[in-house]
């Protein structure tokens, strides 16, 4: 037993865990598509300052290891989740393209306008609900107090 009376250990993997998983701060209307793309972004590594890497821990390794594991994942499902929605977003451009190929009238042009107003409003919509899903998904980890990779 330790002199305190309490392990120094006790809140080790907690206190990893939040400061590996920052809670998401909320995103202004205006800047949800400015976090889509930053989700996109090339991945970005953080660089351990200049070390001898021979005398690390093993739990240091550890703990790094858990780090980059927790953002391959996050990366991973940011990746899945562009390509359902590209896949989704083809199937409906080819059957759109198959249904007016064969028309042929006087509201072609309306038709035409309307069908590029309504996918434009699709894919903003889509975005939104792959952000606002992200989000809740990350609220949901952190009121379970699970995290990724633990």
């Amino acid at each position: 037993m330790f002199k305190s009376g309490k392990d120094p250990f006790a809140n080790l993997e907690r206190d990893f865990f939040y400061k590996a998983h920052p809670r998401p701060q909320t995103v202004p209307e205006g800047k949800r598509d400015r976090t889509l793309t930053a989700a996109t972004d090339p991945f970005k590594w953080p660089k351990p300052l200049e070390m001898d890497r021979s005398s690390l821990s093993a739990t240091a390794k550890l703990e790094m290891a858990l780090t980059l594991e927790a953002e391959v994942k996050e990366r991973d499902g940011v990746i899945r989740s562009l390509v359902k929605q590209l896949h989704r977003a083809n199937e409906e451009k080819y059957s759109l393209l198959t249904e007016l190929s064969g028309f042929r009238g006087p509201t072609r042009e309306k038709l035409y306008k309307e069908n590029k107003v309504l996918r434009e409003r699709l894919a903003r919509v889509t975005r939104e609900n792959l952000l606002i899903r992200g989000l809740a998904r990350r609220e949901g980890r952190e009121r379970s107090g699970k995290g990724a990779g633990m």
